[in-house]
């Protein structure tokens, strides 16, 4: 017999029928309306009432009002402070509790508390059945950005660009540019932006391509676009993130030191909450493997494993690297020979800045996925369009930055490695796909990175080291200065993409050896990084699948 969501249920009802309800029924639950206990002080400002079991705290509501009344007959309140209670829908609960990494706690009618976990605050906040413009029906998990409050930056509400994937996962057929970067695409799938904001100012994010506009989608899918860019509940949240102190870092000459301020919070955050000290990042040098085509005296590249434990207490590693021994020799801070080493000071020190430029400018262009490539270009390698090998120096400040690379009607973010002459040596930091008639003539050796087939010159952050005359280089204001994705975002993202790419467990290493430092007031500054990164690992799984 179907269930009746106008009804009245009770909290048995809901931990027991939840999490075996379709898709279709779990959006309805999140339809249901439940009583919530608010504060409101001698203002007129509400916030809601937290409890607590154990380690895990909720809001706290109860489907019968007189159940919640009879609760809090005898709790005592703030100073000033009287009980409202107010009906709420358990999606709107649900979207609240997973931005403050809370719970929702529904009161059962006898006694105790029953907590909701991630999984179901997720189906009830961010899942929605809605038509497309022909009249179909699609159900969307949804993803929701929000912006870093930056000054020197328009505010951009949270919310205002959303992303949407569909489900169930139709395979579509790649562009040029996809295929060739191994990218899975699927049918369906959608960034859309609010089209009532200016996107054109050069201080807004760059939109991801093919993205939508709000206006242009069916009223079920913009009404449901609106309910996840409202205004959030009022709750009181760990302030530990902006108490951590901005370090100075050393001036860099091709940049102005007024457009590093934004750069230096974010790696000061990347560097707290993230990066482990030098002795717990590995260096792994394998032993090069025969190969029949190679003489024994032929020179050989070493295999290079970097890697360090996550905040799950897994051990994640970054894309292999190859090196040959000479530039290994002729680099101090790296290892020259077979084994297994921990990264040196000076080593730790670009590893954060290579990782900080690489996410400061993913959160200008929405892209939150391919992390493990976030290191490519760290160690010694071959000049895509060189034939050589280059290796950085890890003493000059200057590098590794964020820069552009402009050439005719295009334009490349790049991050630079080092210097060599009048050429830069730079990563692209995204794939792109240039027309080979748009190449520019002053690049040599681009053969090396055209496909012939497409036509296209391909930009590959995994792989690519190129040389590019210091003419066409530059370092545009609104890159450093303009808004982006929120460092919380950002960082919880990376941190479980970390636990995404595991290569091994190890279970001496279960515990997080990073990130428990506690502020003065006793705050643990990685604790939202791992609420946030449960959340951000189950959408990395989701919206990867097989990228």
């Amino acid at each position: 017999m179907p269930m009746d969501f106008s009804a009245p249920f009770t909290t048995l009802e809901f931990k027991q029928q939840f999490r075996n309800e379709s898709e279709h029924n779990q959006i309805r639950w999140g339809e249901r309306l439940v009583h919530a206990a608010f504060e409101r002080d001698m203002s007129g400002q509400e916030k809601p009432v937290m409890t607590r079991k154990g380690e895990q705290k909720g809001y706290a509501t109860s489907p019968c009002q007189d159940t919640l009344r009879a609760v809090f007959a005898e709790v005592r309140l703030s100073e000033g402070c009287e009980l409202v209670i107010k009906p709420i829908t358990l999606a709107e609960l649900a979207r609240n509790a997973l931005y403050h990494g809370v719970s929702i706690a529904l009161r059962n009618t006898d006694s105790g508390y029953y907590f909701t976990g991630e999984y179901e605050n997720r189906q009830l906040g961010l899942l929605a059945a809605v038509q497309d413009q022909q009249g179909r029906e699609i159900i969307y998990f949804a993803r929701v950005f929000e912006f870093e409050e930056i000054a020197s930056a328009p505010r951009i509400p949270r919310g205002s660009l959303q992303y949407w994937e569909p489900t169930s996962l139709e395979p579509r057929e790649p562009s040029p540019i996809e295929y060739l970067s191994c990218i899975d695409t699927y049918e369906n799938t959608l960034h859309i932006f609010d089209d009532q904001l200016d996107w054109t100012n050069p201080l807004f994010p760059e939109l991801p391509d093919n993205a939508v506009a709000l206006s242009s989608l069916s009223d079920s899918a913009q009404a449901f676009f609106n309910k996840l860019k409202a205004p959030l509940l009022s709750t009181p949240v760990d302030q530990a993130l902006d108490a951590l102190p901005v370090e100075s870092s050393q001036p860099n000459s091709l940049i102005d030191t007024e457009l590093l301020v934004n750069y230096q919070k974010f790696r000061a955050r990347l560097n707290k909450l993230i990066i482990p000290p030098a002795s717990k990042i590995t260096l792994t040098v394998h032993e090069p493997e025969p190969q029949e085509d190679l003489s024994d005296s032929s020179p050989k590249d070493y295999a290079i494993d970097l890697s360090w434990t996550a905040s799950s207490g897994l051990r994640a590693q970054f894309l292999r690297s190859w090196s040959s021994i000479v530039q290994l020799k002729a680099t101090p801070e790296l290892p020259s020979a077979p084994g297994t080493y921990p990264a040196t000071e000076v080593l730790r020190e670009r590893i954060l800045d290579h990782l900080a430029w690489s996410l400061f400018q993913r959160g200008r262009r929405f892209d939150f996925f391919g992390f493990e490539s976030d290191l490519e270009g760290l160690l010694p390698g071959i000049i895509s369009n060189g034939r050589t090998y280059f290796k950085s120096d890890y003493q000059d400040s200057r590098f590794p930055c964020l820069a552009r690379w402009s050439f005719g009607r295009h334009e490349a973010a790049v991050l630079l490695l080092g210097q060599e002459g009048r050429n830069f040596i730079c990563k692209p930091m995204k794939y792109q796909g240039i027309p080979t008639s748009d190449r520019p003539s002053l690049v040599p050796y681009l053969d090396a990175i055209t496909h012939d087939n497409y036509k296209l010159m391909v930009l590959d952050p995994t792989c690519d080291r190129l040389s590019v005359p210091a003419s066409m280089i530059d370092f545009p204001e609104h890159w450093y200065l303009g808004a982006r994705v929120s460092d919380k975002e950002i960082l919880s993202s990376f941190d479980a993409a970390l636990s995404a790419f595991v290569r091994e467990i190890t279970p001496s290493t279960w515990q997080p050896s990073i990130g428990t430092d506690q502020t003065e007031k006793g705050q643990n500054p990685l604790k939202w990084i791992i609420t946030g990164s449960i959340l951000a690992l189950f959408a990395y799984f989701l919206f990867v699948g097989g990228r």
